[in-house]
């Protein structure tokens, strides 16, 4: 994550003396002398100095933001521990590097988390121990690190068994919230639930209708088969008057002889 906030930045600073790719694009369809682009006459042109100016200007203010929401994350030990064990991809291949690799961060780790994981069962010696979960699962990183994912370690069972502990780390690794866009889409999904005509809603029906909202199945993997039975042996009344076991009959539907009937007599009457 933090190799990709770093890249970024890059990209942005190579901005301010190069152009992109889009913006050369553009200045090599517009025609300079003439002052159009496609055709279209264009007005007060001029990608000299004062352009230049305020594209390194944009940049530098993009790039401020940047730091100023990333650089305490990029700083946190924390995170910079979690981000180091959980980069599979950048684990060095080299034995004697590995053989040492991690070691301070994952100690880090577990003394700062010492309580929750022993909380959950979590063995904290049989990890950190000489022949330990810590070095077994370095050597099956290094062995499959091209195709190894953190995915793994909770779909396969004999992974869960092997690394029985471990997964206990790794669970509490990935619950960290790196950024605030899973909140965020808490707070419009609400907007959208509860509306100035639902305003009258439970706190505990708007926390149901938000979970379906979030975390429910997508809309074609719904079954609206199961939801209408339970609906419909749930034997609650849904609207005043209304009982489902009723059964109602049919209307009797009109007669076309007596309705031509009573057609004529009106004509007579008249």
């Amino acid at each position: 994550m933090f190799d990709a906030i770093s890249t970024a930045n890059l990209s942005l600073i190579e901005l301010k003396t190069v152009n992109g790719k889009e913006l050369t694009n553009f200045l090599a369809t517009v025609d300079s002398q003439n002052s159009t682009y496609k055709d279209i006459q264009l007005s007060n042109m001029n990608i000299d100095e004062d352009f230049t100016r305020q594209k390194q200007v944009i940049v530098d203010l993009i790039v401020a933001a940047l730091d100023n929401r990333f650089e305490p994350m990029e700083k946190d030990p924390v995170l910079k521990a979690a981000s180091l064990i959980l980069s599979f991809s950048e684990w060095p291949q080299d034995r004697n590097d590995l053989a040492t690799y991690g070691n301070e961060e994952m100690a880090y780790l577990l003394e700062n988390f010492h309580e929750i994981l022993e909380r959950n069962g979590c063995n904290l010696d049989a990890i950190m121990d000489q022949n330990g979960e810590w070095k077994d699962f370095k050597a099956y990183i290094g062995r499959h690190k091209a195709t190894v994912a953190v995915e793994n370690f909770f779909i396969y069972p004999d992974l869960k068994r092997r690394f029985i502990n471990m997964i206990l780390v790794l669970e509490l690794l990935l619950s960290f919230p790196l950024s605030s866009a899973v909140c965020e889409r808490g707070f419009s999904a609400m907007k959208r639930v509860k509306t100035d005509w639902r305003s009258s809603l439970k706190p505990e029906m708007l926390i149901m209708l938000l979970f379906i909202t979030v975390e429910g199945p997508e809309l074609n993997h719904f079954d609206t088969n199961s939801v209408f039975n339970h609906w419909w042996s749930s034997g609650r009344q849904k609207r005043p008057g209304f009982n489902p076991h009723e059964f109602r009959g049919l209307r009797a539907l009109p007669d076309p002889d007596m309705e031509q009937t009573h057609s004529d007599d009106d004509i007579d009457d008249n």
